[in-house]
């Protein structure tokens, strides 16, 4: 057993996202936002196929916090 080990705890690494100017963020409230839901399914998809594709075995966190659903209501739709 490792010193540091704490059974049961888990530790979930963040990635980086990949903003629409292409800059990093690492939760995707902390993106250049989107205008519309279109921009924001176009944000989580493209950065999903990115780390997808990857030869990363890590997994695929989606931080936000509930703010960015209420500034941006058009992310909660789930239309497409």
């Amino acid at each position: 057993m490792f010193p540091d080990s704490f059974p049961g705890l888990w530790e979930v690494p963040m990635i980086d996202y990949s903003d629409s100017r292409g800059m990093p963020c690492n939760m995707i409230d902390g993106c250049y936002p989107p205008t519309n839901e279109q921009e924001a399914y176009d944000l989580l998809s493209r950065n999903f196929e990115r780390h997808y594709t990857s030869t990363s075995r890590a997994p695929f966190p989606m931080f936000m916090h509930a703010f960015w659903f209420q500034k941006y209501p058009f992310t909660l739709s789930g239309k497409y």
